[in-house]
């Protein structure tokens, strides 16, 4: 199978486009105290801040890490070196459909989050994603979710990828991912070091479930 297992990284968009976006909060009805009713609305508008980056209208594709060949990369926004999102969708989606053909892409909960959320951005920013992505309503055929590969057709069956791992012996989280976009901006070390352990546990993963052919070797750091 020529398969690229992925996982991507999301953070919020930028506050100008976070301001713009940010609904009319408001507290119930039958709140009468200012100070109450502002302490809602506040939490709402945390609350609301921090799932900025679960949605493609309110969040960016920050890195995508990737396996081809037993080879690890990773792609991330870098704007010092003037790597931008734009940038970032169009190497991946050439790498995941060279000359157009789709290779098997392989990821957690990939078909629900990731690829929804790299279309989306896609469309938002002008990048053109090869054709076949879509059959109809559904996506490709070639796109792999782990998640589903677990769940064997029960549909109310549901899991992490931590938990998952964990369970099969293949490995554990090293971090959180809701904290991504902050330690990118902190200590970028440490956010891709925990870029390539979701990679290598998603590739342990794969394997465990037959969904891939063991590596040839060992993946390297």
């Amino acid at each position: 199978m020529d398969a690229l297992i992925f996982d991507i990284e999301t953070g919020p968009e930028d506050e100008e486009v976070l301001s713009a976006m940010e609904p009319e909060f408001s507290a119930p009805a039958n709140f009468k105290d200012p100070a109450k009713i502002a302490e809602k609305i506040a939490v709402q508008r945390s609350s609301w801040r921090e799932k900025a980056a679960l949605c493609a209208t309110t969040g960016r594709v920050l890195a995508i890490g990737m396996m081809l060949d037993d080879e690890v990369d990773l792609l991330v926004v870098d704007s010092e070196q003037g790597f931008s999102e734009v940038d970032l969708l169009t190497a991946f989606w050439q790498i995941a459909a060279p000359d157009g053909i789709w290779r098997h892409l392989v990821g957690f909960n990939s078909n629900r989050f990731d690829i929804p959320f790299l279309i989306r951005r896609s469309y938002k920013l002008g990048v053109r994603v090869p054709f076949g992505a879509l059959n109809g309503r559904y996506l490709n055929a070639r796109f792999i979710d782990l998640m589903e590969s677990w769940k064997l057709g029960d549909f109310q069956s549901s899991i992490s990828l931590d938990r998952l791992a964990k369970h099969l012996g293949v490995g554990a989280k090293n971090g959180n991912g809701a904290h991504f976009a902050a330690l990118l901006q902190e200590d970028r070390a440490a956010a891709l070091d925990y870029l390539r352990n979701d990679i290598a546990m998603t590739v342990a993963v794969a394997r465990k479930l037959g969904v891939v052919a063991p590596l040839k070797k060992e993946l390297a750091y």
